[in-house]
């Protein structure tokens, strides 16, 4: 009677203890998968910057006085069927920080801009560039070369008014000469191939989805050797369209094979990879590679905020 009473009894603690520790578990895990996409990044996201830094150009179409946060997490139990990714600031270090690059470019040039200094005209083409990239068109995309001549040629046209008159030859020479410079200064960030090698290795569709021209986007996915890493290229000059024309999505899931709430779209770009993407269904992950936050003026709100592609992986923050 003693043995039978000292099994139950042991039979008791032993279901307790199992049975707390499955509350303990599911409490933890439950609470990682609900809160950690938004809870765990940075609140609010990059400063408006010109389309070809990080194209995040749709910040500038909104407005709202508080800061926003990324929406509530979805509950992200495991990866997704696919994932669509940008390139430019994303995978690599393209159009990052205009600022330093173009202050670099013209100071290579100091001893032809007069009394000018570096910064000076480094500012103004700046501005051009900025009011360009507001109004251009999408086929200004595909010959980036051309729209860099006359936003320094605009540059240098309102630095005249000033009085300081500057060469029609320097404005080609310089933009041309920022043009191999993005080309130098281009690197992988780090982690980012190991990340795609992993995610694809975990049974994960992927699609590289750029905007750009043909020509140029193409060498970079050569370059960096991203073409077998993904199962679908996707360029804008290469098929006729681009971010955010909802079909550069479709298509990249159709060929995925794959459905919107099956999908994960990452980029930098508020407008082609979060407010478009979101429109369609589509997980929108926004990466903040260099921490700045969101505009604050803009009312986008990422499903989720990264600061590395390493960070999609599961257990990586």
């Amino acid at each position: 009677m003693r043995m039978k009473t000292r099994t139950t009894k042991r039979k008791t603690r032993t279901r307790n203890k199992t049975t707390a520790a499955t509350r303990l578990r599911k409490g933890i895990f439950g609470a990682a998968r609900l809160d950690g996409p938004a809870a765990s990044f940075s609140r609010g996201l990059d400063p408006v910057r010109p389309i070809w830094y990080s194209r995040a150009k749709s910040a500038r179409t909104f407005s709202r006085p508080t800061q926003p946060e990324a929406r509530p997490a979805k509950p992200m139990t495991e990866l997704p069927r696919a994932m669509l990714i940008d390139m430019d600031d994303t995978i690599l270090s393209a159009y990052g920080r205009p600022e330093i690059a173009w202050n670099n470019v013209t100071a290579e040039f100091a001893a032809e801009l007069g009394p000018l200094t570096p910064q000076q005209v480094a500012a103004a083409v700046l501005d051009s560039a900025r009011k360009f990239w507001a109004v251009a068109e999408a086929e200004w995309r595909l010959k980036l070369d051309e729209a860099r001549q006359i936003t320094v040629r605009n540059g240098f046209a309102a630095l005249a008014t000033t009085g300081h008159v500057l060469s029609d030859d320097l404005a080609i020479r310089l933009a041309n000469r920022f043009t191999a410079y993005r080309e130098e200064e281009m690197f992988v960030f780090p982690g980012a191939h190991d990340a795609i090698d992993e995610l694809k290795a975990r049974g994960v569709k992927l699609a590289l989805v750029t905007n750009g021209a043909a020509g140029a986007q193409r060498a970079k996915v050569e370059r960096f050797a991203l073409s077998h890493r993904f199962d679908h290229i996707q360029i804008e000059g290469e098929h006729g369209f681009g971010k955010p024309d909802e079909r550069a999505y479709l298509h990249a899931m159709q060929v995925l094979g794959v459905t919107a709430a099956e999908t994960w779209m990452i980029g930098d770009n508020l407008e082609w990879e979060v407010v478009a993407p979101q429109r369609l269904g589509i997980y929108a992950i926004w990466i903040d590679v260099h921490g700045d936050g969101l505009p604050p003026d803009t009312t986008v709100k990422p499903d989720r905020i990264i600061r590395s592609l390493t960070e999609l992986l599961p257990g990586e923050r």
